[in-house]
């Protein structure tokens, strides 16, 4: 009845300032406790450069899709990483790859007796199944930023490459850099992003119940990534 997508992260979460050339990080700038900005020369004042993970426990990814014409429906993935090489000093040169396990999608559907339209069966595993997301076929959904064109100091369009059911397509995300800081509690530099973009199911082969189900799929993305003082 419903159905799922591929953020992102789609994604996902291809948040970040990057570029489709491999990042040669410089030497690391002193973060502070100021929001970031990125100036006039594109250098990222307040942020580090180097090697960030993904703070999964502070990062959501969720997609919707419109349902018979009346609403759209939203699920959410809970398994997804993210490596982001970013340079502050002139972040086109950073880049992002993001990876999605498709067996974490969750929709919240309720099943069971209590529910009267519910089937009496695991709905995750229908949507993560081989009519829908296809895990087990395809094991992973990955986004591989190529480019990026800068939107005033703190926002711009990232596009990269979505792999999804075995289709690989170019995505733009419409990218917010919210904060660059350092954090007092992993005593680590600290980016903050939220991201969004849309896409046709069909350019990736899933057309099932299109119109009932729209083609075209909504993806949010929150993330915070965190420096790794070990890289």
């Amino acid at each position: 009845m419903q159905h799922p997508q591929k953020a992102f992260a789609t994604a996902a979460l291809a948040l970040v300032f990057a570029a489709c050339s491999p990042a040669v990080v410089s030497e690391p700038a002193t973060a502070n406790e100021a929001h970031g900005a990125v100036d006039g020369a594109g250098v990222v004042p307040d942020a580090t450069s180097g090697t960030y993970r993904l703070e999964r426990t502070h990062a959501s990814l969720t997609w919707k899709v419109m349902h018979r014409g009346l609403a759209k429906y939203t699920a959410r993935f809970i398994d997804f990483d993210a490596t982001l090489q970013f340079d502050a000093n002139d972040p086109q040169k950073s880049t992002l790859e993001v990876s999605v396990d498709p067996t974490s999608v969750r929709t919240h559907y309720p099943t069971g007796k209590d529910y009267k339209f519910a089937k009496d069966e695991d709905f995750d595993a229908a949507i993560a199944g081989k009519d829908w997301l296809n895990a087990p076929g395809f094991s992973e959904i990955t986004f591989v930023a190529t480019g990026i064109e800068r939107d005033g100091d703190n926002a711009g369009h990232v596009t990269g490459d979505l792999t999804f059911l075995g289709v690989t397509k170019p995505v733009t995300l419409d990218v917010v850099l919210n904060g660059a800081k350092s954090n007092p509690d992993k005593n680590t530099g600290a980016l903050g992003f939220s991201a969004t973009t849309s896409f046709n199911r069909s350019e990736f082969g899933l057309t099932r119940y299109i119109p009932v189900i729209g083609d075209e799929i909504e993806i949010d993305l929150e993330v915070e990534f965190y420096l790794d003082n070990e890289s």
